[in-house]
This record gives structure tokens, C-alpha cells and sequence, in this order.
């Protein structure tokens, strides 16, 4: 409804609109708020590798009123509590907090698959730097057996003619006897 051109949603006119929040989610859905032993995070769980940054700790303390001062008292769905909004920004937080811990887990386990997968690579170059040392030494050794087949074969061809001339020549030998 509109008065004078003024909307209920202009500032002082009735509530404003406020875009619902993880908080209003949640409560929605009745899905628990993380505690304060679940949004802990460890330190360790940062670590993906031993050459990855840590990332600082962060609390679930109250932020300080400066930051407090900055965001308005609003009212609940129910309109018979009122909570302030750094309470559900709080709990969203909290939301995060187990979002980003469960994101750093998946990150950590792809790095260790990440260096399976780089140690298995490694030992299959490896294994082919292996193979291929191997080919080579097994065609220098085909080309040394070839070369000393090819030399055997011609000096048995000499010799088999040598045995033939010998023989011809001991026929005419006998045969002038």
C-alpha cells in the first residue's frame, strides 16, 4: 500500500526487507547450528603437505562492539524474540567454518592422492628409463652378433672353398698316380 508515493518499504514505513540468511535456512529446515566444539578447527587439517601455508585459527568469541555497532537489531520470523544480526551472522559463520574445514579435508586427500600419483609416475619413468637402457644394450649386442655371424659366415665360406680346392687338388693328385 502506498501513500503519497511513499512504498511501506521506504525508511521508517513499517519493516524493511531483509534476503533470508543460512541462519533463516536452517531454522527453516530445523537443521542444528554448528556448536563451538564443532566449529573448532585443528590446525592439522590445514596442513594438506608439509609445504602448505597453515592458515591462522579463528574463534567463535563475539566480535568486538565496533563491529556490533554496524549491524542492526532485527527481528525473528516469530516476531516475539529479537536477536541481533551478528548473532545469525555468528552462526552462519559457524556454518562456514564446518564448510571450509570439510572442504580443506577433501583438499588434503586429493594431495595425497595427487603425490600417489607422482610417486607412481616417477617409478614408471623409471621402469622405462630401465626399458629402454635394456633395448639399447640388446640392439648393441644384436649388431655385435650380427657383425661376428656375418664374419664367421664369410670365413667359413673361405674355408669351404679352400676345402674344395684341397680336395680337387688331392683328386689330380691320385689321378696322376
Amino acid at each position: 500500500m502506498s501513500v503519497a508515493g511513499h512504498t511501506p518499504f521506504d525508511r521508517g514505513q513499517g519493516s524493511e526487507t531483509q534476503l533470508p540468511t543460512v541462519g533463516d535456512a536452517q531454522r527453516e529446515t530445523g537443521t542444528p547450528y554448528p556448536t563451538d566444539s564443532e566449529t573448532e578447527i585443528d590446525s592439522d587439517v590445514y596442513k594438506a603437505d608439509s609445504e602448505a601455508p597453515t592458515l591462522p585459527m579463528v574463534s567463535n568469541a563475539d566480535p568486538p562492539d565496533s563491529l556490533l555497532s554496524m549491524f542492526p537489531v532485527v527481528e525473528s520470523e516469530s516476531g516475539s524474540e529479537r536477536e541481533s544480526s551478528h548473532v545469525v551472522g555468528a552462526r552462519e559463520v559457524g556454518y562456514l567454518r564446518q564448510e571450509l574445514r570439510s572442504a580443506l579435508e577433501r583438499e588434503r586427500v586429493c594431495v595425497k592422492e595427487l603425490v600417489q600419483l607422482r610417486h607412481s609416475l616417477e617409478e614408471s619413468l623409471e621402469r622405462e628409463r630401465v626399458y629402454r637402457s635394456s633395448m639399447a644394450e640388446m640392439q648393441s649386442l644384436y649388431r655385435a652378433l650380427s657383425a661376428e655371424c656375418a664374419y664367421k659366415t664369410e670365413a667359413m665360406g673361405h674355408l669351404e672353398r679352400e676345402v674344395t680346392s684341397l680336395r680337387e687338388a688331392q683328386k689330380e693328385v691320385k689321378g696322376d698316380s
